[in-house]
């Protein structure tokens, strides 16, 4: 069975690993700051800098608006929600996570899109807000769980309310595995593509919406028949791989920390 799992994990590895080699091989040769303000051949397409710039503005919008509400919403089925309201709740979470991304894309276009008339990063970052909030929920979730019955008992015990117990002392115990759960919540819509094609750019003709993010950017360079572009698609893989890679690699540290004996203290004066 060691045998067998070893040589899963390394067949598992391989994508991951040729995708890697590729994008250093072939994209690092692009990369230079000449590479990120140069703009694009067909007009209106913008910069490379331009697009990690756009992608930047889109999930920031995506985390202002989904870190609150995921958090929230883990903390209430959690903590809170013991009637069928909570179960509801985490049904709804679990089912939202595994929605097929273009499927968000499609409600912002509905929603917003047609309001305004136009492309927008408002549109594309409710659309990735969409993917994040039930990812947040259930890591935050994960995090709460994970934190011994005892640690509640004894403060309520003590005379803290429910609610000064779950801020107080619940909390600040969680907040590792909540803050990394966000982190890999992040990692996974920095790269989602399907969203932004119906919210930001739209393929033929050229047209390309107000904003260019760094997967639009990467697919409209990848479809060219221009050998240069395709090099400057991996270019942009390579970017967006760091990105991803860096946000796991923050989020596998904070995970492995263990936590400091006075996240358990109980809030002074009590």
């Amino acid at each position: 069975m060691i045998t067998l799992c070893t040589g899963a994990f390394v067949m598992a590895l391989l994508p991951l690993g040729w995708l890697l080699l590729e994008g250093v091989r072939v994209g690092g040769r692009h990369l230079s700051w000449d590479f990120l303000a140069a703009g694009a051949v067909l007009p209106g397409l913008g910069s490379w800098g331009s697009a990690v710039a756009g992608s930047a503005a889109v999930v920031g919008i995506a985390v202002a608006l989904g870190v609150p509400l995921g958090v929230g919403t883990g903390v209430y089925v959690t903590e809170f929600g013991r009637g069928l309201l909570g179960r509801m709740a985490r049904v709804v979470c679990e089912a939202l996570a595994g929605l097929p991304s273009i499927l968000a894309g499609i409600a912002a276009y509905g929603l917003i899109m047609t309001t305004l008339g136009r492309f927008s990063v408002p549109a594309a970052g409710a659309a990735l807000t969409v993917i994040l909030v039930p990812l947040v929920a259930l890591r935050t979730m994960e995090a709460l769980e994970a934190v011994p019955r005892d640690v509640r008992e004894a403060a309520l015990a003590l005379g803290l309310g429910e609610t000064t117990t779950v801020l107080q002392v619940v909390m600040p115990v969680a907040l590792p595995q909540v803050v990394a759960g966000i982190l890999l919540a992040t990692g996974r819509i920095v790269g989602e593509t399907a969203p932004l094609l119906v919210t930001v750019f739209v393929v033929g003709g050229g047209a390309v919406g107000p904003a260019a993010t760094l997967p639009t950017h990467i697919y409209a360079h990848a479809v060219s028949p221009l050998p240069s572009w395709e090099g400057e698609a991996w270019a942009g893989a390579l970017l967006l791989m760091a990105a991803v890679s860096t946000l796991h690699a923050v989020s596998a540290l904070i995970r492995t920390r263990r936590p400091s004996p006075r996240s358990h203290r109980l809030p002074t004066g009590v």
